[in-house]
């Protein structure tokens, strides 16, 4: 009666949940199972490494479809091992062993941690509750350097009457680990899925389930894999919610909206490997709903307040209009209008999260800068805005053929380990920043898209087109950017100022950041508006672009924090002698050494810096000899400001720490 051989198809299981709520002193559990409630109060402080350790496979997923594997009467029932997945028996994954916190007694009614013979300090994912007491054999050494098994709970109320009903169901040998493996409802042959008593662990602090789909308005295509959702007239989230819990759990790969409007509040959804789209960006319309999201409630768990929130798996967020203005009960802005991210802050693995995002031709409208909603698309671990170790988030995201308009910042990555970040082919428009990539160790791309800034309100703060910029001292030391044939079309008629492209280190200390600027067009008008921007990185290349219009200066390169800057290109660029400047074309100011500013680019500059290749620029263009050097006279030199204005806009955006 090998287990190997269950029909995944012969489902009739008996599901254990795990619920946990908190209290002043404890952390309390309730197992739900078909033969009746357990309730388990956790030693928090007893043996807290051993409570993180469990609520970690909790938070982790790893106890879902796992069953209790060993029952033996009179001594314990024991699970959190084995799972039963896709017809084949699985181990439940592990972290790494636990050090042993032997402190109380194994008696009647605890739960305990299982570990290997003749080491204290190797338990990892499996538990057992005590049946009788058991403190003369489990309490003391074992005489090879094991025993004390660590005791981290206890069952409370008549939850041992169903511990001990699930020890009364009959046993049988499945050979290998499976010799006093619980059944139920077993006559003889092989054992069968619906056999065995299996365990689902549900968090207080993840998103309840949905309820049941309404089947007039969720309905699963029998012809291709598709859940359709028709829209309610009111508030859509329940059905949009079922839909994608339900496309998770089954595989399906395409949630769809039909051509019509759809209200939500907020949406998260784990490990959807789909896409959730509507049926054309004009005709299928996401109205996020004001005054809908307990946005404090959110920050509690763990969650950084958002509208559209995809945890880990493979999201694609595609064909669609989404609107926003005010969505948080309490009228503060939102954080995120949509998140891709990992577990919640509250989460104590500190293990990597991993997704694999993108938004296809989506449409997004938002308030406006500085109201409703800080960030339109967020690809950022839950501790980069609430603290905690959940700090690494891993894989690729791509935006393409999108539009993102009238947001504190259009889109930010906060990826990590070399992830891979594509930005293409998207309109970006009265932002304050539209592509902002914080404290990254990725390799972006960002190609071919229109960045739009027309700033004439005073009470609008400096604003950005695409800004790198590190901001925590813990910040990872490498990234690269590629910026290649965008068109920035930056006015600014009230004098905020901005700048098209920056990079800078604003947090004191020296990020590796290896930036290419290529082949972009820059339309400037204001006379506090800077084409290019860089502080403390070295290395960087700015080549074959087009400057026009009216700014302080096209390109501005000066230390903020480093001593000196060394080894950037300025080759090839074009426009120069038409670009009326304040100050100069290009400003390499004290502290630049080493750089070389190509020859024959028409541009008037200032050289600070020591050791810098400035060679001949031939007046060429539209303007003759005379009026290039009358363009020249009177001007003046100024110490850099376009910098130090971009730091205190992202100290504003930021606000994380005192020596920012």
């Amino acid at each position: 009666m090998p287990l190997a051989r269950l029909n995944v198809k012969q489902l009739c299981c008996s599901i254990l949940l795990l619920v946990v709520s908190f209290s002043a002193n404890a952390t309390n559990v309730i197992m739900q199972t078909t033969l009746g409630d357990i309730e388990i109060k956790l030693f928090d402080t007893v043996a807290p490494g051993t409570v993180a350790n469990f609520l970690n496979y909790v938070n982790d997923g790893d106890y879902v479809d796992s069953f209790v594997h060993r029952s033996v009467p009179g001594f314990v029932i024991q699970g959190g091992g084995f799972t039963f997945k896709n017809g084949a028996v699985g181990d439940v994954p592990t972290d790494s062993p636990i050090n042993n916190e032997f402190n109380r007694s194994n008696i009647r009614g605890t739960i305990a941690m299982a570990k290997l013979a003749g080491n204290q300090d190797s338990a990892t994912s499996q538990w057992f509750i005590n049946l009788t007491d058991n403190s003369a054999s489990l309490d003391g050494s074992d005489g090879q350097g094991g025993g004390f098994f660590t005791v981290f709970g206890e069952v409370i109320g008549n939850g041992m009457d169903v511990a001990d009903a699930i020890a009364a169901l009959p046993r049988v040998n499945a050979s290998g680990a499976f010799t006093e493996l619980p059944v139920r409802d077993y006559t003889s042959g092989n054992v069968q899925q619906e056999n065995l008593i299996f365990s689902n662990v549900v968090l207080a602090n993840a998103p309840p389930p949905a309820e049941e789909c309404d089947d007039d308005f969720v309905i699963q295509s029998p012809d291709e894999l598709v859940i359709d959702v028709a829209p309610t007239g009111s508030d859509d989230t329940v059905n949009i919610q079922c839909a994608l819990e339900k496309a998770a759990d089954l595989g399906m790969p395409i949630v769809r909206l039909d051509r019509a409007e759809y209200n939500v509040s907020s949406i998260i959804v784990e490990e959807f490997k789909g896409s959730f789209q509507g049926t054309t960006r004009a005709s299928s319309i996401l109205n996020i709903l004001d005054g809908s999201i307990d946005c404090a409630a959110m920050e509690t768990e763990g969650l950084t307040p958002s509208a559209i929130k995809f945890v880990r798996g493979e999201p694609r967020l595609r064909f669609m209009t989404i609107n926003a203005d005010t969505p948080c009960i309490s009228g503060a802005p939102l954080q995120n209008l949509i998140h891709f991210t990992g577990l919640n802050a509250n989460d104590a693995s500190c293990n990597n999260d991993v997704i694999f995002g993108s938004v296809d031709r989506v449409d997004i409208f938002g308030p406006g800068r500085d109201e409703g909603v800080r960030v339109a698309i967020n690809v950022s671990p839950e501790s980069t805005n609430l603290g905690g170790c959940k700090d690494t988030l891993l894989g690729t995201f791509k935006l393409n053929q999108s539009s993102v308009n009238d947001f504190n910042v259009g889109i930010n990555t906060t990826m990590k380990s070399g992830a891979q970040v594509d930005v293409n082919f998207t309109t970006f428009t009265n932002n304050t920043f539209a592509i902002l990539l914080s404290d990254s160790n990725q390799s972006a791309t960002i190609n071919s898209n229109s960045i739009i800034s027309n700033n004439s309100n005073p009470a609008n703060g400096f604003s950005g087109g695409v800004v790198v910029a590190t901001i925590e001292g813990s910040a990872p030391s490498k990234t690269r950017v590629v910026i290649n044939n965008n068109v920035f079309s930056f006015s600014d008629s009230v004098g905020v100022g901005g700048v098209a492209v920056g990079a800078g280190i604003f947090n004191g200390s020296i990020q590796d950041v290896s930036m290419s600027v290529t082949n972009n067009k820059f339309i400037l008008d204001g006379n506090q508006i800077v084409g290019v921007v860089g502080a403390d990185i070295d290395s960087a290349a700015i080549s074959e672009n087009n400057f026009a219009g009216f700014c302080y200066r096209g390109i501005e390169i000066e230390p903020l924090f480093a001593s000196t800057m060394s080894d950037w290109t300025i080759t090839a660029n074009t426009g120069f002698p038409g670009l009326s400047t304040v100050d100069v074309d290009i400003f390499t100011g004290p502290g630049t050494r080493q750089f070389i500013v190509g020859p024959d680019q028409g541009a008037d500059s200032f050289d600070g810096g020591s050791g810098n290749i400035i060679l001949p620029q031939s007046i060429s263009g539209d303007l003759t000899g005379l009026e290039q050097a009358n363009r020249k006279t009177n001007k003046t030199y100024e110490d850099s400001s376009a910098i130090a204005e971009l730091k205190s806009s992202l100290k504003m955006q930021f606000s994380k720490s005192a020596d920012f």
